[in-house]
């Protein structure tokens, strides 16, 4: 539907409603009440149904509990996502970390000497720039401007939450 949409704050309106929908609508409850007739039953007699004695139990057998297997799979990749959050956190930080930032008005720019991709963490836009002409340097840093103003870490951190709690 938003596929050719070129103003992305309706695409950014769409996810987010799309997640807060996902939270939501579960609680949402629907209620039908449909009235039955009864039918009448026939009388039984209860004196010819068969109660087995004590002894005639057999031994109990060994059975999966399927929802501690759900839940143990379940907090195995809750704990994973965790670690692996908390990871890109650290990788994140030790990228900050110790590098000469360069302050222009709203943006912190750093230029780094990694390999890495341009991106931008909430004011700061971290890129490599032996990696780029000035021509696309430019248009990279008017790029990550755009993510910046609009907040674009707040979305993707909040997305990342949602992928560790579902």
């Amino acid at each position: 539907l938003l596929r050719k949409e070129t103003f992305f704050n309706s695409n950014r309106c769409f996810l987010l409603a799309g997640l807060i929908t996902s939270l939501v609508l579960p609680f949402v409850v629907y209620t039908k009440v449909v009235w039955v007739d009864p039918v009448p039953v026939p009388d039984m007699n209860y004196s010819s149904v068969y109660i087995p004695h004590a002894s005639a139990i057999s031994e109990q057998t060994f059975e999966i509990n399927w929802d501690y297997v759900a839940l143990a799979i379940y907090g195995i990749g809750f704990l994973a996502l965790i670690i692996k959050f908390a990871l890109d956190f650290y990788s994140l930080n030790s990228v900050l970390k110790g590098k000469e930032v360069h302050q222009e008005t709203d943006f912190k720019f750093i230029d780094v000497d990694e390999n890495i991709a341009p991106f931008s963490y909430f004011d700061y836009i971290v890129y490599n720039s032996s990696l780029y002409s000035k021509s696309e340097l430019e248009s990279i840093l008017e790029h990550e401007k755009v993510h910046s103003d609009q907040h674009h870490t707040v979305d993707v951190i909040i997305s990342r939450i949602f992928c560790v709690l579902f």
